[in-house]
């Protein structure tokens, strides 16, 4: 085989291995990150967890272990709270076998039993330890975090996470839910980031016990300049886009919660506080000058995406459900909205009292009551109850509407066409650069 051939398999085998460590290092992340997600359910319906919320981690933490501990000596627990303590102090475990499961798992494929001797049980356990460790940390760290948040979600916090109103309009289980949902939608970056570094953790396990090269077998300076630049970046670059899909396609899966926790920051936005227990109209827009145009849009696709999920859970025969009916009926009523006469910065009654309805029903009511009104409201059924509110049409992707515009006219056509083929041209001499057909130091001095 030539040069050529060598680097295309190698490169062919890099990206295969990339999307295998990267796609289930993000799956089990994901597996981790719900299981955590559960003990966070359970800690915000907890009694004591009210003194977090009011007094604040700093300040409350102290009370609610000794509201715990006099709990305990009374024999008072509420149920489920030694389950929850012990899920607590599982955590960092289920962190550690986030990360480590993989490793476990390949040994048990290759040896039965998983008992590895030599050199290659030296390697698992070192790519135990640097897969585990990390995931226990970034566990931890991340379950922490959202304790914090969730005591008092409207604080401004460093980082992505946004803030969130509690509007004593909804129930206590509403307002936990959907500020936990809140918390893990925003933080599904740290999921990708920790994929995306996966491979890199087991190769720095394997290159531990190598031995670096002796000056004299290394390459001359400057020869292979370019050769390391490029690896590098593809090296860094590929695993990133596979976290970044695999994540894009996993998020599509969170429609339903997503919608919810986008119509509370609509309906009940923070920056109208205030105070800590202050209420704001549902009606108004986050800002008191703009048009929550944006926001709706997005809420939008949010619940034609949740019931494509709720279809797609039906057996064959039996879609669409009713409750994917009434969300696509409230969607066929915000695109009204947004097409129609509306130019001011205020959502209308009516639109604010079906929005509010949609945000209980996505979180699941306790009766059949807010279903009937919502259907009611946004006429999801005819009069022989059948669904009158079908799939809206997909919007054209981001690349599409680009192309689109950019070949609207011969000038953009040619603009385009032109654009794509500069675009060309440095890649065709990375390629060769890259397979030896070019020497880079010519290419530099020609580019001068």
């Amino acid at each position: 085989m030539n040069v050529v051939e060598v680097t295309l398999i190698a490169i062919a085998a890099y990206i295969a291995l990339c999307v295998l460590l990267v796609g289930w290092a993000m799956i089990m992340a994901v597996v981790g990150a719900v299981m955590m997600r559960l003990s966070h359910d359970m800690l915000v319906e907890a009694p004591s967890f009210l003194l977090l919320r009011r007094y604040g981690m700093r300040r409350g933490l102290p009370l609610y272990i000794c509201d715990i501990s006099r709990r305990l000596r009374r024999r008072s627990v509420p149920e489920g709270t030694v389950a929850l303590h012990a899920m607590i102090a599982s955590v960092p475990v289920v962190g550690f076998l986030s990360g480590a499961f993989l490793p476990f798992l390949a040994s048990f494929l290759m040896v039965p039993g998983g008992d590895l001797s030599g050199a290659l049980g030296e390697f698992q356990d070192r790519v135990l330890l640097f897969t585990g460790i990390p995931g226990a940390l970034v566990g931890t760290w991340v379950w922490w975090r959202g304790v914090g948040y969730m005591a008092r979600p409207w604080i401004k916090r460093r980082g992505r996470t946004r803030r969130t109103l509690l509007p004593q309009a909804l129930s206590r289980r509403v307002r936990n839910s959907l500020v936990v949902d809140s918390y893990w939608l925003d933080n599904t970056h740290m999921a990708m980031a920790f994929s995306a570094a996966y491979p890199f953790f087991v190769a720095y396990a394997f290159l531990i016990p190598l031995e670096s090269p002796s000056p004299q077998a290394s390459s001359p300076p400057g020869q292979l300049a370019g050769w390391q630049f490029l690896a590098t970046l593809c090296v860094i670059l590929i695993p990133a886009a596979v976290a970044a899909a695999t994540e894009k396609w996993i998020s599509k899966r969170w429609a339903i919660a997503q919608a919810g926790v986008e119509l509370l920051r609509l309906l009940y936005p923070v920056e109208s506080r205030k105070g800590e227990e202050g209420e704001c109209l549902p009606h108004l827009a986050v800002e008191p000058n703009a048009s929550p145009r944006a926001e709706l849009a997005s809420i939008c696709d949010l619940l034609d995406g949740a019931a494509r999920r709720i279809d797609a859970q039906q057996r064959r025969g039996f879609a669409p459900h009713p409750v994917s009916t009434l969300l696509r009926a409230v969607s066929r009523r915000i695109v009204n909205h947004l097409m129609g006469p509306s130019y001011g910065a205020d959502l209308p009654e009516d639109l604010a009292r079906v929005l509010q309805l949609t945000l209980v029903v996505l979180t699941g009511p306790a009766d059949v009551g807010p279903y009937e009104k919502l259907a009611a409201l946004v006429l999801a059924f005819d009069s022989d109850g059948a669904p009158a509110a079908g799939p809206l049409p997909r919007s054209p992707g981001l690349i599409s509407r680009m192309v689109s515009r950019a070949t609207a006219s011969v000038q953009g056509l040619v603009a385009l066409v032109g654009g794509l083929t500069a675009l060309m041209i440095p890649l065709i001499a990375v390629v060769l650069i890259i397979i030896g057909k070019i020497d880079i130091e010519k290419f530099v001095g020609l580019i001068k």
